[in-house]
């Protein structure tokens, strides 16, 4: 029987789990997340002019049943910023997820209501979070309908920056 390398690690509270199957390993039945790499030609970034590079890519499912998915960009070797989109049921459940989140917060540095281009209501907070190790993080959330978005980075200005990039399109 193949085995797989199994990494584990949380992601604002929500367990990750990526297996790596060996060559002859045949998938799991019942898989909660995927995850795949993205060579992005030439080392260029996704939009031309873009200061981030996106390394990798997952999705899977919350604890809760909710799906996500889990972006990687990298600035510089060692500059990171994770986005996690998580799809709930309803809008109700986001607002639950984000005011929990914040409560969970160790600064609340802004928060506010903003209208989205179609005329909805979005919230927006950006947190700091303290990690097991104790160091801090920088958290952007943003509610969109059914869909929790988190910007988060160990730099605050790489997070902001991102947003930054991210909403220009």
């Amino acid at each position: 029987m193949a085995t797989s390398l199994r990494k584990h690690f949380v992601i604002s509270g929500i367990l990750v789990c990526i297996c790596l199957p060996s060559s002859r390993a045949r998938p799991s039945h019942n898989p909660e997340i995927n995850e795949s790499r993205q060579q992005v030609a030439g080392g260029r970034t996704l939009q031309e002019g873009k200061k981030f590079t996106l390394t990798r890519m997952a999705n899977g499912v919350t604890k809760d049943g909710a799906p996500f998915s889990q972006n990687t960009f990298e600035r510089g070797s060692s500059e990171k910023v994770y986005v996690v989109m998580i799809h709930f049921s309803s809008s109700e459940s986001v607002r639950k997820e984000f005011a929990t989140r914040l409560k969970a917060a160790v600064t609340i540095v802004e928060q506010k209501t903003l209208s989205d281009k179609n005329g909805s209501k979005e919230e927006r907070a950006v947190a700091t979070f303290k990690t097991k190790d104790g160091r801090i993080v920088t958290s952007i959330l943003i509610t969109s309908g059914t869909v929790l978005r988190e910007i988060q980075s160990f730099s605050a200005q790489n997070a902001l920056e991102f947003e930054k990039e991210a909403t220009a399109n």
